[in-house]
C-alpha cells in the first residue's frame, strides 16, 4: 500500500476514536499543565519576603547561643576564674572576644533587620532619663571599646527633663553610632553631647576620624552600603548599623543628620521628640456612680441656662 494512503487511514482512524470536532490530545499538555501548577504555587513577593525574614531571624537566633557561651567563658578565662593567665596567653582570648563581640553584633544586627522589615518591633514607651542612659552607655563603652589612643568624652548641656520614648530602641541608635564612630577612629577622640531641642532631644556623637566624602553622603543610610577608603583597610561590618539607626528613629519620631569632612572626623545628630507622658485615668470612686455623674451635668446646665 502506498504511504500516502496509509497516512490517509491513520488520520482517519484518530477521528474517529476521538468525540467529533474535538482535536486529539498533545503530548505536551500534561506539561504545560503541570507548569501552570508550578507557577500557581509559587510564593508572591511579599510571601518570599516574610521567608526571608523568618529564616534570617531563625538563622541569628542558632548563632546567638554559642557565640554567647564563647563571650561568657572567654570573659571567665580572662577573670582568671580557671587559674592565672600568662600575658602570652591574654593576648589572643583577648584577641578572640574582640572578634566574637564583632560578629555578636553582626548577628544582632541581622536580627534587628529582619524585624524590622517584617514589622515586628512594636513601641514599647516609657519615662526616659536620658543622663542615666549615658551613663549605662559609658560604662559598656568603657569595657567594649577602650583602647590605647582613643578616648570618649559625654557632655550634657543644661538640664535634661525625662523623654517618653522606646528605651530599648533609642539605646539601639547610640550603641550603633557609637560603634560606627569607633570603627572609623583609629586614633584620636569620640563624644557624645546631649541637650534639649525643640520640644525634644538632641544627642551629637562626634569623632576625629577619616571623615565621609560628600558624593558618599546620600548612600550611607541605605542596607549592606559601605564607603571605600583608599588610605584606611576595609574596616569590617555587613553596612547595616546606619540603616538600622534611620529605621528605628523612624519608629521613634526623630530624625538623623550626618556633617563630615574627610580626614577630619564626622557628627551625627539625633533628634528624639520628648512625646507626651500619658496621663492616669481617675479611679471610679472619684468619678462617682452613673447616677452621680448625671446629676453634676444637670446642675452644670441649669447654671449655664440661667
Amino acid at each position: 500500500m502506498p504511504p500516502s494512503k496509509l497516512r490517509k487511514k491513520t488520520k482517519v482512524k484518530l477521528r474517529d476514536e476521538g468525540v467529533a470536532g474535538e482535536r486529539p490530545p498533545r503530548r505536551d499538555s500534561g506539561r504545560k499543565r503541570g507548569k501552570k501548577t508550578l507557577q500557581r504555587e509559587r510564593p508572591t513577593a511579599p510571601a518570599r519576603e516574610r521567608i526571608y525574614s523568618r529564616f534570617l531571624a531563625m538563622v541569628s537566633h542558632e548563632l546567638r547561643t554559642p557565640l554567647n557561651v564563647i563571650l561568657g567563658y572567654t570573659d571567665l578565662l580572662l577573670e582568671d576564674a580557671f587559674g592565672r593567665l600568662s600575658e602570652a596567653q591574654e593576648h589572643p582570648l583577648r584577641r578572640i572576644r574582640n572578634y566574637a563581640r564583632e560578629l555578636s553584633a553582626l548577628v544582632t544586627a541581622i536580627l534587628d533587620v529582619s524585624q524590622l522589615e517584617a514589622g515586628r518591633r512594636p513601641l514599647a514607651r516609657s519615662e526616659v532619663q536620658l543622663p542615666l542612659m549615658l551613663q549605662e552607655l559609658a560604662a559598656e563603652t568603657q569595657e567594649t571599646y577602650q583602647r590605647p589612643g582613643l578616648h570618649f568624652r559625654w557632655r550634657i548641656e543644661g538640664e535634661l527633663g525625662p523623654i517618653w520614648t522606646d528605651p530599648q530602641k533609642l539605646k539601639v541608635v547610640l550603641r550603633n553610632l557609637l560603634g560606627n564612630a569607633v570603627k572609623f577612629t583609629p586614633r584620636g577622640s569620640i563624644t557624645v553631647q546631649a541637650a534639649t531641642r525643640q520640644e525634644g532631644v538632641e544627642v551629637r556623637v562626634s569623632d576625629t576620624g577619616i571623615g565621609i566624602p560628600q558624593e558618599a553622603l546620600g548612600v550611607i543610610f541605605e542596607p549592606f552600603r559601605q564607603v571605600e577608603h583608599s588610605t584606611t583597610p576595609q574596616s569590617g561590618g555587613a553596612g547595616l548599623g546606619l540603616y538600622i539607626v534611620k529605621q528605628v528613629l523612624g519608629l521613634l519620631g526623630g530624625t538623623i543628620t550626618v556633617d563630615s569632612e574627610v580626614g577630619r572626623g564626622s557628627t551625627f545628630c539625633v533628634w528624639v521628640p520628648q512625646g507626651k507622658t500619658p496621663r492616669k485615668a481617675r479611679p471610679a470612686s472619684a468619678r462617682g456612680t452613673g447616677r452621680q455623674r448625671r446629676e453634676r451635668s444637670d446642675r452644670r446646665r441649669s447654671r449655664s441656662q440661667g
